[in-house]
């Protein structure tokens, strides 16, 4: 990937010199003017930027009207219509800004009461899903006394699910899992009391990990 490509969260991608925002493997691009706007809001994520600045940031060498920039920034928005996890918000009477609202987690929904013991505990269940994915056969569906895999072969994608031995796979977490369209190995664990779920997914293509926290009472 070329040195001006930046990585806006998972799967989105920002080629500054290809004129172009590439999410999950399709190109959209962009005019300069767009590019000019984007960088700048990138490089001031969460911050209010008045529409003046903005106009002299898209349009350095010409004078354009606010219609100009509310084309130009709705045409952006709309690039990220299938990305919940970027957003670029109105401000009345103050202009824009640019919010990425996936963590670096990713797609994390995110509790304060459990925030240090779900960071622990992802971090524990990364690691086991790396290890285990690494050293199990593939044609075994069982792996210990402890855990045991499903595999789900679709039209497209091949996923295997790890979790304990004493638990099943909820409606919800199978309808997030079909949601990720990769050929990746996923870990499903239940804390006791069941006060939240966690489900990882390691994507090997992309070298990447996702965590979903599902606490009581949400998504399920």
């Amino acid at each position: 990937m070329r040195k001006n490509v930046k990585k806006i969260c998972r799967n989105v991608y920002f080629d500054f010199n290809g004129h172009k925002v590439v999410i999950d493997d399709e190109t959209n691009d962009l005019n300069y003017n767009e590019v000019l706007l984007l960088d700048y809001m990138l490089k001031n994520e969460n911050t209010i930027l008045d529409k003046r600045t903005l106009i002299k940031i898209g349009w350095p060498e010409n004078v354009v009207t606010e219609s100009s920039l509310n084309k130009s920034i709705n045409r952006i928005r709309s690039i990220f219509e299938s990305k919940k996890s970027v957003k670029i918000e109105t401000i009345t009477g103050k202009g824009y800004v640019l919010r990425i609202v996936e963590n670096r987690a990713l797609d994390f929904i995110y509790n304060k009461n459990f925030s240090i013991v779900i960071y622990a505990i992802s971090f524990l269940l990364v690691a086991s899903a790396l290890y285990i994915y690494l050293t199990i056969p593939s044609n075994d569906y069982y792996m210990s006394d402890d855990y045991h895999y499903i595999e789900f072969n679709e039209s497209d994608y091949n996923k295997r699910v790890i979790l304990p031995n004493d638990q099943s796979l909820p409606p919800y977490i199978l309808s997030k899992i079909e949601e990720n369209k990769c050929d990746c190995t996923f870990l499903y664990i239940t804390t006791v009391g069941k006060k939240y779920d966690q489900l990882s997914v390691y994507d090997p293509k992309n070298n990447d990990v996702v965590n979903f926290v599902f606490m009581e009472g949400e998504g399920k």
